[in-house]
């Protein structure tokens, strides 16, 4: 195992073991710590947002081929509104998400903001206007 070493960085890790007690309340504990590989912990992060990244674009590929297929009214009124709808609200969420996890952790602001900014055009541009395409086609004005 990796036990005693640093992972990938081959840093050692420290280890911390103690105990606490009082005798006074009667009271015990048992403490174990382990240092983290932040350079294996970076590399796994960024390899994240590249596969989220990667993904949200091939979901904007696929939902621009959709609109396509379904720009004409009867094809776009026989699509769920409340599916694509909660699909956009998943999507503002995570891009929420990966922007607040960018704020924490600065040396991977860049990666999680890029990350954030692709899922929060897929939601507002893309999503939203086909939002808009599937009510247009089931109540027209």
């Amino acid at each position: 195992g990796e036990e005693g070493r640093g992972g990938r960085s081959g840093r050692p890790r420290v280890e911390m073991v103690g105990d606490m007690f009082s005798t006074n309340c009667d009271w015990h504990a048992h403490i174990n710590t382990t240092s983290l590989d932040f350079d294996t912990y970076y590399a796994k992060a960024l390899h994240y947002t590249l596969m989220v990244t990667t993904a949200c674009f091939v979901q904007v590929c696929l939902l621009v081929k959709q609109m396509e297929y379904s720009a004409g009214r009867g094809a776009a009124g026989k699509v769920s509104l409340m599916t694509v709808g909660a699909q956009a609200l998943l999507d503002a969420y995570m891009s929420l998400g990966h922007m607040t996890a960018g704020m924490f952790s600065e040396p991977l602001f860049n990666a999680f903001a890029t990350t954030s900014f692709f899922q929060l055009v897929l939601f507002a541009v893309f999503e939203m206007r086909y939002m808009i395409l599937i009510w247009r086609a089931r109540w027209p004005a």
